[in-house]
């Protein structure tokens, strides 16, 4: 039986999508103002919209979108995955306070202490919201709430991108881990 968890990234791209556009239309921004007051919730002001984009969207985007795909942590630093996010900067999104080894160096090093500072609520919002992530003593990091917003919309890219090769047989998934195809016609698979 297939392993649907592997389409959440996906779909939270597409929902995020969704809601850029819906966000601009006036019924969405009607149901901002009706669902939240059926529920006795106020926004900021009287009569206000609920601020759809608040702090609980981010977190449902890092989870969806760093935490879920947790195959992409073991694939090669030298894997098309690694590389486009490097070539992308994608780390540029990010002060980093503490590390060990480099983006550049390691891209994996970097992406799997997020996740972990992710997945275990290692990580603060200021009043400014400013997120600080930590994993353990050895990493640190902060972004503004901009900045990790631009860090997972390239996120959302990379990671579809895996999913797609998926679908079109240029990699599959062996013993949880996403190889690239070397050869469709053999059925061989090489772990790059």
């Amino acid at each position: 039986m297939e392993d649907r968890r592997i389409q959440i990234p996906t779909a939270c791209s597409v929902n995020v999508a969704i809601i850029d556009e819906l966000q601009q239309t006036s019924l969405f921004k009607q149901y901002c103002v009706e669902v939240p007051r059926k529920g006795g919730f106020k926004g900021p002001e009287s009569e206000s919209e609920w601020p759809f984009m608040n702090l609980s969207w981010g977190a449902y985007m890092m989870y969806c979108l760093v935490v879920v795909p947790k195959e992409l942590y073991n694939l090669p630093k030298d894997d098309p995955f690694y590389i486009d996010l490097q070539k992308r900067n994608v780390m540029q999104y990010f002060t980093i306070t503490k590390e060990r080894k480099t983006f550049d160096i390691d891209p994996q090093y970097h992406l799997n202490s997020l996740r972990n500072a992710i997945s275990h609520v290692n990580f603060t919002i200021d009043t400014n919201d400013v997120f600080t992530f930590w994993d353990r003593r050895h990493w640190e990091a902060r972004a503004t709430k901009k900045q990790l917003e631009n860090f997972l919309r390239i996120m959302a890219d990379a990671t579809h991108r895996v999913y797609v090769d998926i679908r079109n047989g240029k990699r599959e998934i062996i013993k949880g881990v996403y190889q690239l195809m070397r050869s469709k016609e053999k059925g061989d698979a090489k772990n790059v």
